[in-house]
């Protein structure tokens, strides 16, 4: 789809210009419904499905941290260049990894690129988990969800371009909600990590709550 998103989401609901609202769900959006593809992009730079599908999920988590600060008028070749972008520095990163590769006395006094690193693996499958999910979502649900949730678009707007109810609307973020928790919850579950909703992690996951919960919570 080499479109705008928002001409894809036509479909979805009644023609007319949306609401003004920040990049990040479009993008989010596009990320999820062109993931296949850039799977294959990057799969094709760096040789490996497990690298292909994390640089994919460093993308979302890199839209979401953003917050607003990027802009594409056609989502679907700016996600194809950031992916691309983030596979050949991999790569490289691989590349200088293994020629200058040292003992472990060595590796221990290499300073850690984040100030945890288990916390970003975990933020980053949490999000390829909430991606994943979202993509078994009907489109009308998926747009409104991204929209209200990440947009702050009111509920009664969303109604308006989709044509549908309020309640309808309601319905729909209220199951994406529950799908997107129930996927962490399962997620926490099978790798015995902290629920980023639970207490005792939620001031040493802020990073996680800005990537995910802020979209499931």
């Amino acid at each position: 789809m080499n479109a705008p998103l928002h001409a894809s989401l036509r479909a979805a609901g009644p023609s007319g210009a949306l609401p003004a609202a920040s990049p990040v769900a479009p993008l989010l959006a596009a990320l999820i419904v062109h993931r296949a593809r850039l799977l294959r992009e990057a799969f094709r730079i760096l040789r490996s499905q497990h690298l292909a599908e994390e640089v994919v999920e460093d993308a979302a988590v890199k839209l979401c941290e953003a917050e607003g600060a990027l802009e594409a008028d056609h989502p679907a070749p700016f996600l194809s260049r950031l992916v691309r972008n983030l596979a050949i520095d991999r790569a490289r990163r691989l590349k200088r990894e293994r020629l200058w590769a040292g003992s472990a006395e060595e590796a221990e006094r290499v300073p850690m690129p984040c100030a945890c690193p288990l916390e970003r693996l975990e933020q980053r499958e949490m999000v390829g988990v909430v991606m994943r999910t979202l993509a078994t979502l009907p489109p009308r649900t998926r747009f409104a969800f991204l929209r209200h949730r990440l947009d702050g678009m009111p509920q009664k707007d969303i109604a308006e371009y989709l044509g549908v109810s309020r309640t309808l609307v309601n319905f729909m973020v209220r199951d994406a909600t529950k799908a997107c928790r129930d996927s962490i919850d399962g997620y926490c579950g099978r790798t015995r990590a902290p629920c980023p909703m639970a207490p005792a992690a939620t001031e040493r996951r802020a990073g996680t709550r800005g990537a995910v919960a802020k979209g499931a919570a």
